[in-house]
């Protein structure tokens, strides 16, 4: 993790998703991962895993001590069981080395291919409000209807502007309920969004008459989500509840937001397709986004209706924006100010970053895709102007190094390796970092791995055949682009 994509970048911070991460193959009893770092300064960290195709997971965290002989355990994840939801967080000491020990177990033959989804933050993290509003009461809607999907029952905190909150509790895991009776089948879609750093929220969707029937919420980027489909009539219930007892350090009123939709079973074909990935929030201006210290960072997949609504937020100061996405599809984003909209990427162009007078607000962004079945990989990006300054200026205080930048060429074996940090000037304008040349004798692999700080700067990385008439696009993940391909004899 000490690496310029995640703690040794400008701003200390870890902030990382992903629903697939690849686990040793083949899995036996002393499969094992670490993942080691250093803290920068003292931080929380939280960890989150969400096993997969019958893989069981225990999570630990170690620490290095002066008089000891090998890392020390000093945390365990919170567990249900070795193959639901694990939640780890922990108080980080700056100076001091970590690592976390995952332990992968599985009761099936063989697993093709072991992955888990995995979310990890490390923040310098201020307390969150220690006591909650009503003083320190809890406030959790919704109460539904006695029967169920008659009419169509829709519940959305955002849309009506309400904060749910409950008080957190040393020790203890906080549960709240929502009771659904069916008197027909239907769908139902709940969704919960939140601060990850300071909240891990789990949804559960259980049968009343029948406890083995549980279902837990799929995780992505600060949010949990259930997506059932033609559920029949029967007594159910929907749990909220933290995903293990809150860190001391950090406790106090946890808050998020809430989407509910029940009704008859009728969805066609574009909203099983737009089910399957989340879509943009309806405002930037949630506890999981703005709402704690006026930044955030996204990086996910979504999808979008042929008539999205716009992402309405206000600043609370000047701040950055900066946008990248990557899709088959293209789109056309504005940013609206009042009754006025201005076009800021066009169909063909995919970046985007302007400096955001906070006097201006509130701001909408209209995100309209050319195909409404299609997947956008969104990057995007919030920051005070006063904090990337200080971040750039911080940066600036040691000397711009860099290698030369590589000079390809086979070995004897017909392979390159190059690892390296290099250094670019901040600039205000698109520039080239640098360019390779190579030729291939045989048909061969490439790899290609680039990692940054999208903040300060987002990052193209591309292959090209020397025709130019075949052009490889990088996969984007958070603060990284890479690119792994079969590439034919050329140059």
């Amino acid at each position: 993790l000490n690496t310029i994509r995640f703690l040794d970048g400008i701003s200390n911070r870890v902030n990382y998703y992903s629903p697939a991460v690849r686990a040793p193959a083949p899995v036996d009893t002393n499969t094992e991962d670490f993942i080691p770092f250093q803290a920068n300064e003292d931080s929380v960290l939280r960890f989150y895993v969400e096993p997969q195709n019958a893989l069981h997971i225990k999570v630990h965290l170690q620490q290095w001590f002066e008089d000891s002989v090998d890392f020390v355990n000093v945390a365990r994840a919170h567990m249900r069981s070795y193959t639901e939801p694990n939640s780890l967080s922990y108080q980080l000491t700056a100076g001091e080395f970590y690592r976390i020990h995952i332990e992968y177990y599985t009761d099936a033959d063989n697993i093709p291919c072991p992955t888990y989804a995995m979310q990890l933050s490390i923040e310098p993290v201020e307390s969150i409000p220690p006591i909650c509003p009503n003083s320190g009461g809890d406030h959790f809607n919704p109460k539904l209807p006695d029967e169920l999907p008659y009419p169509t029952y829709v519940y959305d905190s955002e849309a009506i502007d309400e904060t749910l909150y409950f008080q957190q509790i040393a020790g203890k895991v906080v549960v709240h309920n929502s009771h659904i009776d069916l008197v027909a089948p239907a769908d139902i879609h709940v969704e919960i969004q939140f601060d990850f750093i300071h909240t891990d929220l789990v949804l559960k969707f259980t049968d009343e008459n029948n406890d083995e029937y549980t279902i837990f919420g799929t995780r992505s980027w600060n949010r949990d989500t259930l997506h059932l489909l033609n559920m029949p009539p029967g007594n159910y219930k929907v749990s909220v509840s933290e995903n293990g007892p809150p860190l001391a350090s950090i406790m106090g009123c946890a808050s998020f937001t809430m989407r509910m939709r029940i009704e008859e079973h009728t969805f066609s074909y574009i909203e099983e397709v737009a089910s399957l990935y989340p879509s943009l929030p309806s405002s930037f201006n949630a506890v999981n986004f703005l709402s704690f210290d006026n930044s955030f960072c996204l990086a996910h997949t979504f999808a979008f209706s042929s008539d999205p609504d716009p992402v309405a937020f206000s600043l609370a100061e000047d701040s950055l924006i900066r946008l990248h996405y990557t899709s088959e599809s293209s789109a056309t984003v504005s940013l609206g100010l009042g009754d006025e909209s201005t076009i800021i990427m066009s169909p063909g162009e995919n970046t985007f970053s302007e400096g955001l007078n906070a006097a201006f607000g509130p701001f909408l962004l209209y995100f309209q895709p050319s195909n409404e079945l299609a997947q956008y990989y969104i990057e995007l990006c919030i920051e005070p102007m006063s904090d990337v300054q200080h971040d750039v200026q911080a940066n600036d205080a040691s000397p711009c190094y860099t290698d030369s930048w590589p000079t390809i060429s086979m070995d004897d074996t017909d392979n390159f390796f190059f690892s390296s940090e290099l250094t670019a000037a901040f600039t205000h304008e698109e520039k080239s970092i640098g360019e390779s040349y190579f030729a291939l004798e045989h048909r061969s692999f490439v790899f290609i791995l680039v990692s940054y700080q999208f903040v300060p700067g987002d990052c193209v990385l591309e292959l090209r055949n020397s025709q130019g008439n075949n052009t490889i696009e990088a996969t984007l993940r958070r603060n990284e682009a890479e690119i792994y391909a079969e590439v034919p004899a050329g140059q």
